[in-house]
């Protein structure tokens, strides 16, 4: 689901599709790309962004902008989102998932989409399309 107004605001958002034991355990990001555009004509305070997934691989987490000019970009770098070593140390097997991104801003929702991940059992590898340096 995917409900961007182009006259709003544009995502650029880029996460593992894969995510395991193996990945929380070296710490490799889950998000690789995230920048907003603001396209709205005037400049957007106060901006709220959470993101969480399902199944509860992680917990929840919540980003403050404090303020996008118009025409503005914003990379989000090094956006922490903490795996659960639980969860995924339990895991037995492959289960579908996604990960879920909302903004809102003066209480309306500007931006709002899901994102489809494979979380893996804690015995199974994602193969070298993903990370081949590991």
């Amino acid at each position: 689901m995917n409900t961007e107004n182009p006259s709003a605001i544009t995502v650029d958002f880029v996460c593992s599709p894969i995510i395991n034991f193996a990945l929380q355990q070296t710490h490799v990001p889950v998000i690789r790309r995230f920048i907003i555009k603001n396209l709205t004509g005037r400049d957007i305070p106060d901006i709220n962004i959470l993101l969480s997934c399902e199944p509860d691989i992680a917990t929840p987490n919540s980003v403050r902008i404090a303020l996008l000019h118009n025409e503005e970009s914003f990379e989000l770098n090094d956006v922490d989102i903490k795996l659960s070593a639980k969860y995924l140390s339990e895991l037995t097997e492959r289960v579908a998932g996604k990960i879920q991104l909302s903004i809102h801003a003066d209480g309306q929702l500007l931006f709002q989409a899901e994102y489809a991940i494979e979380v893996l059992a804690f015995d199974q590898w994602q193969g070298i399309g993903i990370l081949p340096e590991m």
